[in-house]
């Protein structure tokens, strides 16, 4: 895997203003709607201190699975929860035999800068599917749809899904 800063993955999002951040995805109803979150906003945007946090957090070879899994969290997502103030979302990276969760904080209008409300990602890790059933046996994650165990019979989930955490 090549190495990568954290800098160079900005090239990976859409452009945006730097002091507000980049767009990192797209989420659908389903999602916001098991958050139980009303709200128009459906762009996660991403800034750069939140990217080399999982850069410096995570070692070479998971951050590049989470970078360049992230995509498919949105396109695909599997699981959705929360847990401590923040917004869970968890998708597989079928390529990698992981899973990605990305860890957004939502930014209603009343305390926004912006006068909008917000979805921002804030950490991002792997997992695989041991730590992915203990977070779905404790609640923290609920399945959004599809007859997956694990992501095992998911088309968009990896056949086989090993846990090294």
């Amino acid at each position: 895997m090549s190495c990568r800063s954290g800098a160079s993955f900005l090239a990976l999002l859409v452009p945006g203003d730097p002091a507000r951040g980049y767009r990192a995805g797209q989420l659908s109803e389903e999602v916001y709607a098991l958050w139980g979150i009303t709200t128009t906003c459906r762009v996660v945007g991403v800034v750069q201190s939140a990217l080399a946090h999982i850069w410096a957090g995570r070692g070479e070879d998971d951050a590049n699975i989470v970078f360049d899994g992230r995509t498919g969290v949105f396109e695909r997502p599997l699981y959705a929860g929360r847990n401590r103030g923040r917004l869970w979302i968890v998708g597989a990276v079928a390529e990698h035999a992981r899973y990605v969760c990305l860890m957004l904080k939502f930014v209603p209008v009343s305390s926004s800068r912006m006068g909008v409300d917000e979805l921002w990602i804030s950490t991002g890790f792997t997992m695989g599917d041991r730590r992915l059933t203990e977070y779905v046996g404790s609640g923290i994650l609920k399945k959004l749809w599809g007859d997956t165990e694990g992501g095992k019979s998911c088309p968009a989930g990896p056949e086989r899904v090993t846990d090294a955490g």
